[in-house]
């Protein structure tokens, strides 16, 4: 079930709506200390370190998701003003974060994205990056890592 939601890019959260339960703990696999290899032929991979900044501590264990997002322009100046990001939860793209909030998403067609978290009580809302004030937004280029670096997302409790 896909669920719009608008977001502009000053504002904190939106909220979107349940999807199926996840588990949440430590992820099957541990995530590569390595750069992930080059990404399937026409997808992209996205990468990055996640910290949670209200308690200074990596965002670890989390399932980050990659919502489809369009980018919306203001018809009077061309400005880019909104971006209105959709997530389904059960074909969107995600990953699990390690222990040290380290994210891999890896097979991901091209496009612009905006990062989602599922929180504990099952509903998902989009990631703030509380140094630009802004949810995190990704271009993905096919062939190519799109690379994050640390981002310090603010997340509600």
């Amino acid at each position: 079930m896909k669920e719009s939601v608008s977001v502009s890019p000053l504002q904190s959260t939106s909220p979107i709506s349940p999807g199926p339960d996840a588990q949440v703990g430590k992820p099957d696999t541990p995530l590569p200390d390595t750069p992930p290899e080059e990404p399937a032929k026409g997808k992209g991979t996205v990468v990055g370190t996640l910290h949670d900044q209200a308690e200074a501590e990596p965002y670890a264990y989390q399932y980050i998701y990659l919502a489809p997002t369009r980018q919306m322009t203001s018809q009077n100046t061309g400005d880019k003003v909104a971006y209105f990001a959709e997530l389904d939860v059960t074909s969107d793209p995600f990953a699990q974060t390690d222990e040290h909030g380290r994210l891999v998403i890896r097979d991901v067609e091209p496009g612009l994205y905006t990062l989602a978290v599922r929180l504990p009580n099952l509903q998902e809302i989009l990631l703030f990056d509380g140094t630009t004030s802004q949810n995190v937004v990704v271009t993905v280029e096919a062939d190519k890592v799109s690379d994050l670096g640390v981002v310090d997302v603010v997340v509600p409790k």
